[in-house]
């Protein structure tokens, strides 16, 4: 009887043992997963800045094609200007060149 009990006590010794380590395996499984997760949360966050630092840019370029877009309208109605001025000062030159006929 004192055989069985000690051979039953070695038994659960040895089966505590076995899951003390397998425990200590889970754990550290589980603290590679926690490091992996925490991993990929730090990408999130990196991909989630890049994505707000790219909007901030696309907002800045559409702004200034706008810019770019006014000042070439802009640039457009003063050439339509300048061609309109250029167009009366011919019509006054070729008025005085009839002018000054006259008195050659």
């Amino acid at each position: 009887m004192t055989h069985k009990a000690v051979d039953s006590i070695n038994s659960g010794q040895e089966k505590t043992m076995s899951t003390s380590e397998e425990i200590s395996e889970a754990g550290a499984v589980l603290q590679s997963i926690v490091k992996a997760v925490s991993k990929i949360n730090n990408m999130n966050i990196q991909i989630a800045t890049a994505a707000e630092e790219q909007a901030a840019v696309s907002d800045s370029i559409s702004d200034n094609i706008h810019s770019i877009s006014n000042l070439s309208q802009g640039a457009v109605a003063r050439v339509d200007k300048n061609l309109q001025a250029a167009q009366q000062l011919q019509t006054m030159s070729e008025d005085l060149s009839q002018h000054i006929s006259v008195f050659k």
